[in-house]
């Protein structure tokens, strides 16, 4: 009866699979395959494992899970194309021992095969995990950040670069009951993954996972490049531009950001803002100058702006002929439409990046432009803890944009009271402020003016009052230290006295 016995257990043996030969002698350990082979439990009672492929190997590669019961001679094997698989309840022995390990066969009848792990079903559940993690780049850094457990609970964490697969992780140790981890000096200009798990410790019947992979993308530091640009007329008034862009750092980009901004900008509020998937954008545009901002955002950030320029059309284009007469440091303009729309844009200024508009919504009418800038060179001199001097340059002709009238003159202290509203006329350069408030700090804001309004304010640098005046404190200190000698002269003589009487 043993010669049977031995044949059936040979038999076994060798229809297994080459690693399977008498405990595996034929399939070498795999030094550089740390597989971090993991079995656990969820809801269910079903066994998953997951392991980590294996290096240098091509992309369609089969595993063979192999399954050894503590005292049970049978082996449990079953193979998969994945790096995971599930073990159901019904093959399980759920309060004993067992060692898992994995091996693959390549097609030149190799054989190699992982670390092996022993696991005990029962008390094999999954830990629970975080649910909240954050994690941002700042230049050379990573900054890590979690939400704490009702109970303390150790843990451990490893990032790596991610630009390739094969970059090694870094394991860096968590101190207890910590919910942040700083690492520095990485490369600012790569992209990092990070997981975090707990700790496995005595009595913890459970098993510790690795988060889900947490891609920290770099900051995008270069703005995209603009490299195709088309104009068409599409009616009266009115033409679409096409715009194409590039981008030299492509990983991990989320989207476009576009800011469309007329100039001037006839609303005085933000831009148009437009989130594009794709690097190309077609806008419906009026016949003014366009600045259009382009640029591309990440978990981290945005990147630098590409700016393009939609130039406006040249007089002749201009659906009507625009007349311009001089009456002193006023203009006039007129026009003759070819049609009438709800109203008309008249911009200004001395180039596309100095320009003002006035919207007319009548088909007659006239107005003084306002001054574009505030008085330069604003300086505060002779400060004393009640008062200051305070000279200004005067508006250019140029920026007046029309009469001007004169000047406003107010402070602001350092509790952002505002007072003082003077007018001054317009041959006027210079203030002497008074009724200020010794140690306090203030700022001035001048302002030109004209008929049809105030223009913008120039502030001065910011100045303090003193507490006191100059020779007032060294007058102080003198009378004091008079006081003082009196004090020590005329004490003694008078104690003299008493004690002669």
């Amino acid at each position: 009866m043993k010669n049977p016995l031995l044949a059936a257990i040979f038999l076994f043996a060798m229809d297994s699979c080459n690693c399977a030969k008498g405990d595996f002698p034929f399939c070498q350990q795999l030094p550089d395959w740390d597989n971090e082979l993991v079995c656990y439990k969820e809801l269910s009672e079903d066994l998953t494992c997951t392991w980590l492929p294996v290096p240098s190997a091509p992309n369609t590669i089969n595993y063979t899970v192999f399954l050894k019961w503590d005292r049970i001679p049978k082996l449990f094997q079953r193979n998969t194309s994945s790096s995971s698989i599930t073990i159901e309840r019904r093959n399980l022995y759920m309060k004993r021992s067992a060692s898992i390990w994995i091996a693959v066969n390549y097609a030149h009848d190799s054989c190699v095969k992982g670390k092996k792990i022993s696991v005990i079903p029962s008390e094999a559940g999954k830990c629970s995990t975080l649910s909240i993690i954050n994690a941002h780049q700042i230049t050379n850094q990573l900054i890590i950040q979690w939400d704490l457990p009702a109970t303390p609970t150790l843990y451990e964490l490893r990032y790596r670069e991610a630009l390739t697969e094969s970059a090694r992780w870094t394991v860096v140790p968590v101190e207890s009951n910590a919910a942040n981890v700083t690492i520095s000096n990485l490369n600012a200009m790569s992209s990092y993954i990070v997981q975090l798990r707990c700790k496995a410790k005595d009595g913890l019947h459970c098993v510790c996972i690795w988060s889900e992979e947490i891609l920290v993308p770099r900051k995008l530091t270069n703005k995209p490049r603009i490299s195709y640009n088309d104009t068409t007329e599409i009616s009266p008034g009115r033409r679409s531009v096409l715009l194409k862009w590039e981008v030299t750092q492509s990983e991990n980009i989320l989207g476009y950001y576009i800011n469309v901004e007329r100039i001037p900008n006839s609303c005085r509020n933000s831009p148009n803002r437009i989130c594009l998937k794709n690097r190309e954008v077609l806008l419906n545009l009026s016949m003014a100058y366009y600045r259009v901002n382009i640029s591309a955002y990440n978990k981290a950030g945005e990147s630098p702006q590409a700016t393009y320029i939609v130039p406006n059309v040249s007089a002749s284009d201009l659906p009507g002929r625009i007349h311009v007469k001089h009456q002193g440091t006023n203009a006039v303009v007129t026009w003759t439409p070819e049609y009438m729309p709800k109203c008309f844009v008249v911009d200004w200024g001395t180039g596309k990046e100095d320009m003002r508009m006035k919207i007319v919504t009548t088909a007659t009418g006239n107005f003084t432009l306002v001054p574009r800038t505030g008085p330069a060179n604003v300086t505060i001199l002779n400060i004393t803890k009640h008062s200051a001097l305070v000279k200004w340059t005067e508006i250019a002709a140029e920026d007046c944009l029309g009469f001007l009238q004169g000047y406003r003159i107010s402070y602001t202290d350092s509790s952002r009271k505002k007072s003082l509203a003077v007018t001054l006329n317009s041959s006027t350069t210079s203030y002497h402020l008074t009724g200020l408030k010794e140690k306090t700090v203030y700022r001035v804001q001048i302002s030109g003016f004209t008929n049809a309004g105030e223009g913008p304010p120039a502030l001065s640098q910011p100045f303090s009052t003193p507490k006191y005046d100059k020779g007032e404190f060294e007058g102080f200190v003198t009378g004091l230290s008079f006081g003082m000698m009196f004090i020590l002269v005329s004490a003694p003589l008078a104690f003299s006295l008493l004690l002669k009487r």
